[in-house]
Formats: C-alpha cells, sequence, structure tokens
C-alpha cells in the first residue's frame, strides 16, 4: 500500500517552508538600491583634504558642483597663491575628471601650462614642489605673510588654513574725536586668504593666532588695529573673485589715527548695537 503524497494537491506550503518567491524578489530590489544609494553617498559626501586629489568625473548626475578656476590668467611656471583662484559653479555633466574642490588643494602647486582665466583646474595642469600644508612657499613679492593675534573667546565658527575671513574692527571712535566717543564695528577687510591657524591653546601655550596673506600697505594697518581697536574675523563663502591686492607706496609713513579715519570712516559710523 502506497502512502499519501508529501504534498497533495489543494495543499498549501507548510509553516516555515520555502518563502513565495516574491519575497525574494523584493528583498533583492531593496538590497540593490541600498547599495546604489549607499555608493551615491561616498561619491559626493566630500574629497579629504590634501593636494592634486581627484574630482567628481561622474557627470551622469546632473546637480551642481562648485569646482576651482582661475581667477586671472596664470603663465607657466606660476606658483598659484590665494587670491589667483575662486570657485565657480558647474554641472556635474561638465565636470572634467581630477578638477578640484576648493582653492586651498592648488596652494603653492605650479602651473605646468598656461591657464586662462575661468578655466577649470585639474590634476594635470599642475606640479607641486613645496610643501602646502605648512605653506612654506614664498609669497608673492606684492603680498606679505601676515600673524595676528586671534580672541577665542569670540569664536565665529572654526576657521583653518584655506578658509578666507572677514576682518571687523571694533573701535571707540574718542581715538579719533573727542567728540561723542562710542564704539563703533566696521568690517575693514574682506575675502583675506587664510594661510596658517594656530592650534588651540593649552596650559604651556600662548594665545592662538592666524596667518593671513595681506600687501604690505594693509600689513601696517593691521599693525595699527592690533594696538588700537579689537578685531574679529568673520567666515565668508568660499566663492571668492577678490583681485590680488598690490603694495601701496602711500603707506610708507607711520600709520595715524587721521589715516585710518580717513580710510574707514570710524568716527562717523553709526554705534555699534550690542551683541
Amino acid at each position: 500500500m502506497s502512502g499519501a503524497p508529501d504534498n497533495p494537491i489543494g495543499v498549501g506550503p507548510q509553516p516555515g517552508s520555502v518563502r513565495p518567491r516574491r519575497y525574494l524578489f523584493g528583498a533583492t530590489l531593496t538590497l540593490v538600491a541600498l547599495v546604489t544609494m549607499l555608493a551615491v553617498v561616498v561619491v559626493y559626501a566630500g574629497v579629504p583634504d590634501g593636494l592634486l586629489k581627484q574630482g567628481d568625473s561622474h557627470g551622469s548626475l546632473t546637480r551642481t558642483i562648485s569646482v576651482v578656476v582661475a581667477a586671472r590668467e596664470i603663465p607657466r611656471g606660476q606658483r598659484i597663491f590665494p587670491l589667483m583662484v575662486r570657485t565657480s559653479a558647474i554641472r556635474g555633466t561638465d565636470l572634467p575628471p581630477h578638477a578640484f574642490r576648493k582653492p586651498f588643494d592648488v596652494w603653492g602647486a605650479r602651473a605646468t601650462v598656461p591657464i586662462l582665466q575661468n578655466e577649470i583646474i585639474t590634476n594635470d595642469l599642475l606640479a607641486v614642489d613645496c610643501p602646502r600644508s605648512a605653506f612654506s612657499c614664498p609669497v608673492p613679492s606684492d603680498l606679505v605673510a601676515k600673524t595676528m593675534p586671534i580672541d577665542v573667546q569670540r569664536p565665529t565658527r572654526s576657521i583653518a588654513a584655506g578658509d578666507y575671513v572677514d576682518v571687523i574692527a571694533t573701535v571707540n571712535t574718542a581715538v579719533f574725536s573727542k567728540v561723542h566717543p562710542r564704539l563703533v564695528s566696521l568690517t575693514v577687510f574682506t575675502s583675506v586668504a587664510v594661510i596658517r591657524m594656530s592650534p588651540p591653546p593649552t596650559v604651556h601655550a600662548g594665545p592662538r593666532s592666524i596667518s593671513i596673506l595681506v600687501s604690505q600697505c594693509d600689513a601696517m594697518y593691521l599693525d595699527w588695529f592690533a594696538v588700537n581697536v579689537s578685531l574679529r574675523y568673520t567666515v565668508v563663502s568660499p566663492d571668492y573673485s577678490a583681485e590680488i591686492a598690490s603694495a601701496d607706496s602711500r603707506c610708507a609713513d607711520p600709520i595715524r589715527p587721521a589715516r585710518v579715519d580717513a580710510r574707514w570712516g570710524f568716527s562717523t559710523a553709526n554705534p555699534s548695537r550690542p551683541g
């Protein structure tokens, strides 16, 4: 006498048996979607700091991407300094391979070929012959590296080498005129390149300092500001397009209050609002 069939007609799968195929198919699709999303996140999460890193060559996406371009014509052999480059937004489909995301990534490198104004700067256009991390390359003849103390009690956000900052001065107008003395705050320099930021202070270390690139003339004004006013620095947008500052022969004489007031108009500015 033969036994009953293992799965007689009309009897469905028992509990714990093989799952229907549609569940396996759905799980597979979910896994593929997750892997794809992870790949996109990895690609667009940002590139780690470092000179001559490769840009995003995935041009299939149509989103806008910020890349480094020449702010002016850069001749062959020219070492690249902060205000020679800026950032520009382009479509992902127009992005060449090995482009750069941040101007800091090309500082100190030399152009191996002439680079046109507004041309996207890529790895193959540059050569490196000095360590950019410490910015030990010589600075341009019309600029100086100026180190200033920074007030850690009034941070705006963390400042790092490669940032551009606005310099804001707060001063008592009694320095310029005894009539109606008051505190005023004015932005005295804009889009100044930061080339070095000292590490956070320790018990045995002095106050923090910031090293910036300015003209010799502006460096003299900064010396006067360091003694007579309170300075603070605010990080600005990375979309800079300022021109390189040139040395100014008019700053050959010592900087005095009247000269400062003539340039910025502290004595006629509105009082600072408490903040």
